[in-house]
Protein backbone atom coordinates (compact mmCIF):
# COMPACT_ATOMS: atom_id res chain seq x y z
CA UNK A 1 0.00 0.00 0.00
CA UNK A 2 1.29 3.44 -0.90
CA UNK A 3 0.05 6.52 0.92
CA UNK A 4 1.18 10.13 0.82
CA UNK A 5 3.34 9.44 3.89
CA UNK A 6 4.60 5.88 3.64
CA UNK A 7 5.07 2.68 1.67
CA UNK A 8 3.60 -0.33 3.47
CA UNK A 9 3.96 -4.03 2.79
CA UNK A 10 0.93 -5.92 4.11
CA UNK A 11 -0.28 -9.48 4.45
CA UNK A 12 -3.53 -10.91 5.85
CA UNK A 13 -2.37 -10.38 9.44
CA UNK A 14 -0.94 -6.87 9.28
CA UNK A 15 2.05 -4.73 8.38
CA UNK A 16 5.18 -6.64 7.32
CA UNK A 17 7.30 -3.52 6.75
CA UNK A 18 6.85 0.21 6.34
CA UNK A 19 9.03 2.99 4.98
CA UNK A 20 8.46 6.75 5.21
CA UNK A 21 8.05 8.31 1.74
CA UNK A 22 10.94 10.69 2.42
CA UNK A 23 13.26 7.68 2.87
CA UNK A 24 12.64 6.64 -0.76
CA UNK A 25 15.29 8.15 -3.02
CA UNK A 26 14.00 6.67 -6.27
CA UNK A 27 12.55 3.74 -8.13
CA UNK A 28 12.96 2.26 -11.57
CA UNK A 29 11.60 -0.63 -13.53
CA UNK A 30 14.15 -3.42 -13.85
CA UNK A 31 14.27 -3.88 -17.62
CA UNK A 32 15.85 -7.31 -17.55
CA UNK A 33 13.57 -8.95 -15.02
CA UNK A 34 12.00 -12.17 -16.21
CA UNK A 35 8.47 -10.80 -16.69
CA UNK A 36 9.32 -7.09 -16.79
CA UNK A 37 7.35 -6.72 -13.56
CA UNK A 38 10.15 -5.97 -11.07
CA UNK A 39 11.18 -2.58 -9.76
CA UNK A 40 14.19 -1.49 -7.75
CA UNK A 41 13.37 0.89 -4.90
CA UNK A 42 16.41 2.81 -3.66
CA UNK A 43 16.44 4.46 -0.25
CA UNK A 44 18.21 7.60 0.99
CA UNK A 45 20.90 5.49 2.69
CA UNK A 46 21.70 3.82 -0.70
CA UNK A 47 20.14 0.51 0.34
CA UNK A 48 17.58 -0.96 -2.05
CA UNK A 49 15.00 -3.67 -2.47
CA UNK A 50 13.71 -5.53 -5.49
CA UNK A 51 9.92 -5.76 -5.67
CA UNK A 52 7.82 -7.97 -7.92
CA UNK A 53 4.67 -6.03 -8.89
CA UNK A 54 2.72 -8.69 -10.77
CA UNK A 55 2.93 -7.26 -14.28
CA UNK A 56 4.89 -4.72 -16.38
CA UNK A 57 2.16 -2.06 -16.23
CA UNK A 58 2.15 -2.11 -12.43
CA UNK A 59 5.94 -1.90 -12.44
CA UNK A 60 5.95 1.18 -14.68
CA UNK A 61 3.24 2.94 -12.72
CA UNK A 62 4.64 2.24 -9.25
CA UNK A 63 8.17 3.20 -10.32
CA UNK A 64 6.78 6.42 -11.82
CA UNK A 65 4.98 7.37 -8.63
CA UNK A 66 7.85 6.45 -6.29
CA UNK A 67 10.41 8.27 -8.43
CA UNK A 68 8.26 11.40 -8.59
CA UNK A 69 7.81 11.34 -12.36
CA UNK A 70 4.09 10.59 -11.95
CA UNK A 71 2.11 12.48 -9.32
CA UNK A 72 -1.05 11.43 -7.55
CA UNK A 73 -3.48 14.36 -7.61
CA UNK A 74 -6.75 15.01 -5.79
CA UNK A 75 -9.99 15.49 -7.73
CA UNK A 76 -9.92 19.14 -6.71
CA UNK A 77 -6.78 19.61 -8.87
CA UNK A 78 -8.71 18.69 -12.04
CA UNK A 79 -10.03 21.32 -14.40
CA UNK A 80 -13.79 21.76 -14.73
CA UNK A 81 -13.68 20.05 -18.15
CA UNK A 82 -11.80 17.10 -16.66
CA UNK A 83 -14.32 16.78 -13.81
CA UNK A 84 -17.16 16.74 -16.34
CA UNK A 85 -15.42 14.01 -18.34
CA UNK A 86 -14.90 11.95 -15.19
CA UNK A 87 -18.61 12.31 -14.33
CA UNK A 88 -19.60 11.00 -17.77
CA UNK A 89 -17.07 8.17 -17.51
CA UNK A 90 -18.25 7.12 -14.05
CA UNK A 91 -21.93 7.22 -15.06
CA UNK A 92 -21.29 4.41 -17.55
CA UNK A 93 -19.51 2.05 -15.12
CA UNK A 94 -20.91 -0.84 -13.12
CA UNK A 95 -20.45 -0.81 -9.35
CA UNK A 96 -17.06 0.82 -8.65
CA UNK A 97 -15.45 -0.63 -5.52
CA UNK A 98 -13.82 2.66 -4.56
CA UNK A 99 -13.51 6.26 -5.79
CA UNK A 100 -11.35 6.99 -8.85
CA UNK A 101 -7.60 7.47 -8.50
CA UNK A 102 -6.05 10.39 -10.39
CA UNK A 103 -2.43 10.63 -11.51
CA UNK A 104 -0.70 13.27 -13.61
CA UNK A 105 2.08 12.31 -16.02
CA UNK A 106 5.06 14.60 -16.69
CA UNK A 107 3.36 15.92 -19.87
CA UNK A 108 0.29 16.99 -17.88
CA UNK A 109 -1.91 14.14 -19.14
CA UNK A 110 -4.20 12.88 -16.35
CA UNK A 111 -4.97 9.19 -15.86
CA UNK A 112 -8.24 8.26 -14.14
CA UNK A 113 -8.37 4.71 -12.86
CA UNK A 114 -11.32 2.89 -11.31
CA UNK A 115 -11.64 -0.59 -9.76
CA UNK A 116 -14.88 -2.43 -10.52
CA UNK A 117 -16.30 -5.62 -9.09
CA UNK A 118 -15.27 -8.40 -11.42
CA UNK A 119 -17.75 -10.76 -13.02
CA UNK A 120 -14.99 -13.41 -12.84
CA UNK A 121 -15.35 -14.01 -9.13
CA UNK A 122 -15.80 -12.77 -5.61
CA UNK A 123 -12.99 -10.58 -4.25
CA UNK A 124 -11.68 -9.90 -7.77
CA UNK A 125 -11.63 -6.51 -9.44
CA UNK A 126 -11.36 -5.24 -12.97
CA UNK A 127 -9.47 -2.00 -13.52
CA UNK A 128 -10.52 0.49 -16.16
CA UNK A 129 -9.46 4.01 -16.87
CA UNK A 130 -9.12 6.95 -19.20
CA UNK A 131 -6.38 9.38 -20.17
CA UNK A 132 -7.26 13.03 -20.78
CA UNK A 133 -5.75 16.44 -21.39
CA UNK A 134 -6.63 19.69 -19.56
CA UNK A 135 -9.74 20.06 -21.73
CA UNK A 136 -11.01 16.62 -20.72
CA UNK A 137 -10.35 15.27 -24.21
CA UNK A 138 -8.87 11.81 -24.78
CA UNK A 139 -5.08 12.01 -24.94
CA UNK A 140 -2.42 9.35 -25.35
CA UNK A 141 0.70 9.36 -23.15
CA UNK A 142 3.55 11.40 -24.56
CA UNK A 143 7.23 10.42 -24.71
CA UNK A 144 8.64 10.43 -21.21
CA UNK A 145 5.27 9.81 -19.52
CA UNK A 146 5.79 6.07 -19.02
Amino acid sequence: MLTSRRLLFLDEVGVLAEFPRESIAGARKMEYSRLGADIRITFADDSWIRLFTGNPTNAERLAGILSGAVQAVPESALTEAQRERVSRFMANLRRPTQPPVYTRYPSGIVRVEVCLRSKAGKDLVDVTGILMDDDGEPAPPKPGDL
